[in-house]
């Protein structure tokens, strides 16, 4: 999997995507709200899973989605963290589990502690 730039290339494809996939303007304003550093330990995250960037802008997705449900809104560090876990926990099972999947068994089985 190529590294995912980490300039305004990036801000400009996660942007691209997030259109295309109709996300809640919720989880867009984030992007666009998102210090440099931030993109970059994003990006960093992304390179270092086993998951597409698309993988993740979907569940990120799903996770905006889930947060309206929910009415729990939460920090877009919080919300990477959180599937940080979730590759975690899945771990190397065959066949690999997507990542938005993942978030969904999680969500459901765990939900989010409040803080």
């Amino acid at each position: 999997m190529s590294p995912v730039p980490v300039n305004s290339d990036l801000a400009s494809r996660v942007d691209r995507e997030l259109a295309r996939m109709a996300a809640p303007a919720a989880l867009r304003e984030q992007f666009h709200a998102a210090p440099a550093e931030w993109l970059a330990q994003f990006a960093d995250g992304v390179d270092q899973s086993p998951y597409s960037l698309i993988e993740w802008l979907d569940a990120l997705v799903r996770f905006s989605v889930w947060e309206e449900k929910h009415k729990r809104p939460l920090l877009l560090e919080r919300k990477q963290e959180y599937l940080l876990c979730c590759i975690e926990g899945t771990g190397t099972r065959a066949p690999r589990i997507g990542l938005a999947d993942a978030l969904e068994h999680y969500l459901n089985t765990n939900g989010v502690r409040e803080d």
